[in-house]
């Protein structure tokens, strides 16, 4: 029965370890108005939402019954930043600096007496403070409600200040060359670099952890210890990064946005609509998002309607005629919809569901007792209200033999009892340990445990139907768990570019009751279960 039970391991893992699989989501979306020229910011103050264009400030207080234009004393009209403090809006362009008025007053002030860049790149406020980041002179600070401006760019080795970011742990300034981390803003600060060589375009925070979107991919951290997620592979420009009430936004040029409850898992919506998606701003009060685009639409997002996000299909790989086993997967509501969500399926599978705020776990139990000897891909349908969606489960009844697996250091062809297989990354020799490091994604396909993936922690849990063996790894640890006992690796799970996760194939086998050959002639790794 162990030796039974050995055939699960990790199509899950395929899931729970390439971020940003697509899921293609048929949005309720609205085109509100078309603009002459691109949108650069959208600000809500209450029922007053501004919108800023390379073609000046457009407002409107009725929920776009009346839309105003609002530019006199503006020399510049490509609007990059909006703010509002004590009763009054701060106005960022590009090519004419910081301005100040209401949209009762007869123009806009201009600030460049007080804050000397023509280009403003965001605008905050912290109390009585107020801060400024400028792509040409750095970051000011106001301590005393807008009167004078400090320039504080002591440690900045570029004053291409693009970003700033008022957080939980401190505050955060993003620059064409790198980010950059202060715990307090006061006269003679200096600003701690924490990423090198990226040109910062957006950061945001989500429940503490801080994301950065550069040029060249997105990052999460906080403080000083930051890394690089793979969204999608390579090296994307992340136009920007939103996250409010629990929920993040990613616009990615030329690809879109991506959705995320939890800052772990990224999905696409493909909405063409989206392609040139420039800004988005959400309005919890009328459950909309609003996207503004690079050829002036903008748009609005319901998010009343259910916005299900999840694997679209689930890879178990090979199962062994008259096994029960289980797997699980998450489906994330990205919408404020507060009506059940339900899953059917036939009766060979029965679920179980766990909720936690707009997360759901479905745990399954699959019954191949009934199945015949062949391949299947089976429906199993989503519901919530008025919207239905199906994930689809992969699997491969076979009949109850032994099952071998053979893989070649330094080859993407590998065997499941003779049948050939391509990798994505070929298995590889650690030249420290000496030990054998394969692709989560391969191991999962061929043996079939149920697999949890923790991305705060970096953990890895992986059980046996029967759950009376659980093993915990750690990316980059090589410290481990079996049934809670704490057992010393040669080597540790590591994640290598782009994205592809290796673990060591002789601990997991050994402990699950496998058998491992090497052959060194061959490079060949046997496993046989």
């Amino acid at each position: 029965m162990k030796k039974i039970s050995f055939v699960i391991l990790i199509a899950l893992i395929l899931n729970l370890f390439t971020i940003g699989n697509i899921n293609a989501q048929n949005l309720n979306i609205k085109l509100i108005r078309s603009f002459d020229s691109q949108i650069n910011t959208i600000y809500i103050a209450s029922a007053t939402i501004l919108i800023g264009t390379d073609e000046g400030l457009y407002y409107t207080s009725d929920n776009f019954k009346t839309l105003r234009k609002k530019n006199e004393g503006l020399t510049e009209l490509s609007i990059s930043a909006i703010d509002y403090y004590n009763g009054k809006y701060y106005i960022g362009t590009d090519g004419g600096g910081l301005y100040l008025g209401s949209l009762e007053d007869a123009q806009w002030i201009s600030l460049r007496n007080l804050v000397d860049c023509p280009t403003i790149s965001s605008i905050k406020h912290e109390g009585d403070r107020i801060y400024v980041a400028s792509y040409c002179s750095g970051f000011f600070a106001s301590f005393n409600k807008g009167s004078t401006f400090l320039n504080l760019n002591k440690g900045l080795s570029s004053v291409k200040a693009s970003a700033f970011l008022i957080a939980s742990s401190g505050y955060y300034l993003g620059t064409d060359e790198g980010f950059y981390y202060a715990k307090t803003i006061s006269e003679g600060m200096v600003w701690n670099k924490v990423l090198n060589n990226v040109s910062v375009n957006s950061v945001s925070e989500f429940n503490g952890v801080v994301l950065v979107g550069t040029s060249s991919g997105i990052y999460s951290g906080s403080e000083n210890k930051f890394e690089k997620i793979n969204i999608v592979s390579g090296s994307p420009n992340i136009k920007f990064v939103e996250a409010h009430y629990n929920r993040v936004i990613v616009g990615i040029d030329s690809l879109g946005l991506f959705l995320s409850c939890d800052a772990v898992n990224y999905f696409l919506n493909s909405s063409e609509l989206f392609f040139d998606v420039r800004t988005v701003a959400f309005d919890s009060d009328k459950k909309l998002i609003y996207v503004g685009t690079k050829s002036g639409k903008l748009y609005s997002v319901d998010l009343s309607t259910p916005i299900l996000l999840f694997n679209k299909t689930i890879n178990l790989g090979t199962v062994r005629k008259g096994s029960v086993f289980t797997f699980s997967f998450d489906v994330f509501d990205f919408s404020f919809n507060t009506q059940e969500l339900s899953l059917s399926g036939p009766n060979f599978i029965q679920f179980t569901k766990t909720s936690s705020g707009n997360k759901i776990n479905f745990c399954a139990k699959l019954d191949s007792s009934k199945l015949a000897a062949e391949k299947y891909s089976v429906p199993l349908v989503l519901k919530k209200g008025s919207v239905e969606e199906k994930v689809f489960v992969n699997f491969e009844v076979v009949e109850n033999t032994e099952i071998v697996v053979r893989l070649y250091i330094g080859s993407t062809t590998a065997y499941i009892n003779d049948k050939e297989y391509k990798l994505d990354a070929p298995p590889f020799i650690d030249k420290i340990s000496n030990r054998t490091l394969v692709p989560v994604r391969f191991i999962s396909e061929a043996l079939g445990f149920d697999v949890l993936w923790d991305g705060i922690k970096k953990e890895v849990t992986i059980k046996n139907r029967e759950n009376t063996t659980e093993i915990k790894l750690y990316i980059n640890k090589t410290t481990a768990t079996v049934n809670g006992k704490s057992i010393a690796l040669d080597v540790a799970p590591v994640i290598l570019p782009p994205g592809r996760t290796f673990v060591p194939i002789r601990f997991i086998s050994e402990t699950f009751k496998g058998t491992v050959y090497w052959d060194s002639k061959t490079k060949e790794v046997k496993i046989v279960f």
